[in-house]
């Protein structure tokens, strides 16, 4: 009985890599045509002042940054960048209570953490304070 083989496997074709592209030599030496490197992040940091008005112990924080504590009636004065998410958690807050956030800009001075209760309800609350603007002519 004949037996069938398969053909040979034919090599794939050889290939080769482009040369890099070459600038002209201005584009390599001149400090004008280089490309730039940007950094969008802010480099101005103030001071953040967190009033607690509230009954209850406050973790704060801003992005994944601890701010620390603050204790019942208390203010607490920290230097940050003042953008991002500013998130306030009772300490000791049952699992799965949520969190008060808020969008912090660099005009905010004040954020104050509130709290009423509306029938037999706590509800809290942030409050951002921002600066006054000092566009106002003086005479």
């Amino acid at each position: 009985m004949p037996v069938a083989l398969d053909p040979p496997a034919e090599a794939p074709p050889a290939t080769s890599t482009q040369p890099d592209p070459q600038r002209p030599w201005w584009r390599r030496h001149a400090p004008w045509a280089m490309p730039k490197t940007r950094n969008a992040a802010p480099a101005d940091d103030g001071e953040l002042l967190i009033d607690n008005r509230t009954r209850d112990i406050w973790s704060v924080h801003l992005g994944y940054r601890d701010l620390g504590a603050v204790n019942p009636h208390q203010q607490q004065r920290v230097r940050v960048v003042k953008t991002g998410m500013l998130t306030a958690r009772q300490l000791k807050a049952a699992p799965g209570t949520g969190y008060l956030m808020a969008h912090l800009n660099p005009s905010v001075q004040t954020v104050e953490i509130r709290g009423s209760i509306v029938k037999g309800v706590p509800l809290y609350d942030l409050r951002l304070i921002e600066a006054k603007s000092q566009t106002a002519e003086q005479p």
